[in-house]
């Protein structure tokens, strides 16, 4: 038996002892997996939930009505490739041993310029790029540029 939001008595059409071997048997079926199975759901679940967390907050990705079909494969494309790169990203400082971590290398990338001077006479291009401080020193040591 159910209630409504009017509290009245809702008959179901399954009488509770078949709700209730119903619910036994669920819990039989996952009994036989002795929670290994449980623990590979929660860690594929933590990497959804990160892949969408960098999404949200990291990347400043969000989500945008489109009606063709094109566009949201579009937007799905974008998305899916700006995770992969900043997956790759975090496995390269890894890689590294690097101290610092994705948003602080971002950071530090921004404040980064590069100079082109061009000698009008000759044509010649100088080219040099700025490390004003320690960060981007070691930022360049890292990544040698």
């Amino acid at each position: 038996m159910f209630t409504n939001n009017k509290s009245h008595v809702i008959r179901s059409s399954a009488n509770e002892k078949d709700i209730d071997q119903l619910y036994q048997d669920r819990l039989d079926y996952f009994k036989h997996f002795e929670g290994q199975q449980t623990i590979i759901f929660s860690g594929q679940l933590w990497k959804i939930e990160k892949v969408f967390r960098v999404s949200k907050h990291n990347l400043k990705i969000r989500q945008i009505y489109h009606r063709l079909q094109q566009r949201i494969e579009a937007h799905n494309t974008i998305n899916f490739v700006a995770n992969k790169i900043y997956k790759e990203f975090e496995r390269q400082l890894k890689e590294k041993q690097a101290k610092f971590g994705c948003e602080q290398i971002i950071d530090i990338a921004k404040t980064i310029y590069r100079v082109e001077i061009i000698n009008l006479s000759t044509g010649e291009v100088f080219k040099e790029v700025l490390l004003l401080n320690d960060e981007q020193i070691q930022l360049a040591k890292l990544f040698d540029f």
